[in-house]
């Protein structure tokens, strides 16, 4: 699994933008700065600067802060949903693909750890233009779901979400926990014990853990 490292920001304070991608602009600004602080702590007349555009620029695509951050957690959504699809893809059996996917939604967060905790910020799910932040985490719970569904047959469809939410929030617990570099503190060999942790995930899906 990889170190945990942050999105490396633009070399240039002014992105830019043409021929009317003011919104994709905006968007890689709102990034740089979210991974040069490590949070989302900035404001629109920040972005506008960092992308080169007016002060007022960013309301023709955003009302808010929390609209923008919100279309910053969509795209992170979206990128995840790509990578665990890829981790899926050809595998041979249910296990393997639980496993790889397991895996690729850590490495997710540690390869974007300030992205990732911008997908999970409260005022980005509360955004009036959240509704396609939305579609796209439940494209990615979705993933998982149908998984579970695969695992337990003849489990009834309340039992399928537990396990699902279940898993989500162990993963998500040891994305947190490896971004933050809590097992490279608490362990020798932290990429071992977070390849066990996910085996232990996946053996909950199915039923059984594997240790």
């Amino acid at each position: 699994m990889p170190r945990a490292k942050g999105r490396q920001p633009v070399s240039s304070p002014r992105i830019g933008y043409h021929h009317g991608d003011l919104r994709r602009a905006l968007i890689e600004a709102a990034l740089s700065l979210v991974a040069e602080r490590r949070g989302a702590d900035l404001s629109l007349r920040e972005v506008a600067r960092r992308a080169g555009v007016s002060y007022a620029a960013p309301y023709h695509h955003f009302a808010d802060k929390s609209a923008l951050l919100a279309a910053v957690a969509c795209e992170g959504f979206q990128g995840l949903v790509s990578k665990l699809e890829r981790a899926a893809a050809r595998k041979e059996s249910l296990e393997s693909e639980l496993q790889a996917m397991a895996e690729a939604y850590v490495a997710f967060a540690m390869e974007q750890p300030s992205h990732y905790r911008v997908m999970f910020l409260p005022e980005v799910k509360a955004s009036a233009d959240s509704e396609a932040l939305h579609a796209a985490s439940e494209r990615a719970f979705g993933l998982l779901l149908e998984r579970v569904v695969r695992a337990r047959p003849a489990a009834a469809a309340s039992a399928h979400e537990v396990v699902a939410v279940t898993a989500w929030a162990a993963l998500h617990g040891l994305a947190l926990l490896s971004i933050d570099g809590q097992l490279q503190h608490m362990f020798p060999k932290p990429d071992k014990m977070l390849l066990h942790a996910c085996r232990t995930i996946t053996g909950m899906v199915k039923g059984g853990e594997k240790a």
